[in-house]
């Protein structure tokens, strides 16, 4: 008498593929209606060239404070945002 596992039982088999399907279906399900999305970002309000000025005083600095350096990081992500990321995961330019 072969002995067989229980997920190998066909009913099983069965409910464990329904339920993928299932899965695989609500993946695809679209909004019920248009979503207005809000910029939540620190620098959201900020035009291209605002971050672009106040990043070329900050390099200009010899001497930055922690919060200067912090600020640079942010502004240089904030720009990236606004104009896309050139290369890697996540791309928007090619």
């Amino acid at each position: 008498m072969r002995h067989t596992k229980d997920y190998e039982k066909p009913n099983q088999k069965w409910a464990a593929k329904k339920k993928v399907e299932g899965a695989h279906q609500n993946l695809e399900e679209k909004w019920s209606k248009k979503v207005d999305v809000k910029k939540t970002g620190e620098h959201a309000g900020k035009s291209v060239e605002q971050i672009r000025k106040r990043l070329k005083v900050l390099k200009a600095k010899e001497d930055k404070t922690e919060t200067e350096k912090r600020e640079q990081d942010q502004l240089v992500f904030a720009l990236r945002a606004k104009t896309g990321w050139k290369k890697g995961k996540g791309a928007t330019k090619s």
